[in-house]
């Protein structure tokens, strides 16, 4: 069990604040989400003495609106069809996962981030070239990060957004083009796809289905129909079904968007041990 606080745009949350949540909840271990001015990897390695970081977060943050108006900073996507754009993202991302190794992480969870708009519906051999186009590029970048962080290994999550383009069945295709040549998994997100599917997007179950093999973690947030981000047990989410469905290796992180401190995750953890 990890509990999984995000920095924001100008750092992380104080290290005396998280060693002061991660007592509270009585865990040892804390994904943090990385900022654009992160702290020196050693010097939160020291300072959370016994603490283990099983990922760091690679986030992207923001959605659309504000990756236009500031892309450096909310992060641009490694979708983008300018090639310039998608090597800002895959910098971005090589520093996240340089920052992981330095902290002794060994993943780094990939989310998608603000994508540029997807063709409307209409013509299927058209949306299918654009999604395998997007499939293509995000494969390009993902292998151009690992072969220069070599030591990471790369954790896709989820999608922050519902895009047509980026399914269970998407990600599956670009799984088969990135799993056999370095280090790649799925990192789920449960209230994220309650949420999708009660948006009609796909069935939430779709997820776990097809990649629990390949599942490393799990964001244990839950959803009341299409709003998710919310702390586990305070929703829909079957959480004795999701926790049986993934392998006991499998990291559980306690974490709700945003994070309102630790008492509402306090009651989250109890009724994760419960559901377990």
């Amino acid at each position: 069990m990890a509990l999984a606080v995000d920095g924001s745009a100008s750092g992380f949350p104080a290290i005396a604040e998280v060693a002061a949540w991660l007592e509270a909840l009585g865990v040892r271990a804390w994904i943090p989400g990385r900022s654009n001015d992160p702290p020196r990897a050693d010097e939160v390695t020291a300072a959370l003495s016994g603490i283990a970081i099983p990922a760091v977060r690679h986030l992207l943050g923001g959605g659309a609106a504000a990756a236009a108006e500031d892309p450096d900073r909310c992060g641009r996507p490694l979708t983008a069809a300018a090639p310039h754009s998608r090597e800002r993202a895959v910098e971005r991302l090589i520093a996240t996962a340089v920052w992981a190794v330095s902290a002794r992480a060994p993943w780094v969870i990939v989310e998608t981030g603000a994508a540029e708009p997807f063709p409307a519906a209409g013509d299927e051999r058209a949306l299918r070239r654009e999604r395998d186009e997007r499939l293509d590029r995000l494969c390009r970048s993902l292998h151009a990060a690992a072969a220069r962080a070599p030591e990471a290994g790369f954790a896709l999550a989820t999608p922050r957004d519902a895009q047509p383009w980026l399914t269970p069945v998407a990600l599956e295709q670009a799984f088969e083009e990135l799993t056999p040549r370095r280090r790649f998994a799925y990192w789920h997100d449960a209230g994220r796809a309650q949420a999708f599917a009660a948006r009609g997007f796909c069935p939430a179950a779709e997820w776990i289905d097809r990649h629990g093999s390949r599942c490393i973690g799990l964001d244990a947030t839950d959803a009341v129909a299409d709003q998710g981000g919310l702390p586990a047990g305070a929703g829909e989410v079957d959480f004795p079904a999701l926790l049986g469905a993934v392998g006991a290796s499998t990291w559980i992180a306690l974490r709700s968007e945003p994070f309102s401190g630790p008492g509402p995750l306090l009651a989250a953890l109890r009724h994760l041990r419960g559901a377990a």
